[in-house]
């Protein structure tokens, strides 16, 4: 059985906030970015997907 790495897999689905998160993090200004909201609604996998 092989392991691999959420990256090497492909997502699902990408979240709708990732498009928006990568733009943020682009910007030329480097302000810090903060992702927040409830439990278990894809906080993480989307920063994931982000970056």
């Amino acid at each position: 059985m092989a392991i691999c790495s959420f990256r090497e897999r492909d997502p699902m689905y990408q979240r709708d906030i990732v498009g928006t998160l990568v733009e943020r993090v682009n910007e030329p200004r480097r302000f810090m970015q903060i992702l927040i909201g409830p439990r278990q609604t894809g906080k993480t996998t989307a920063v994931s997907q982000a970056l």
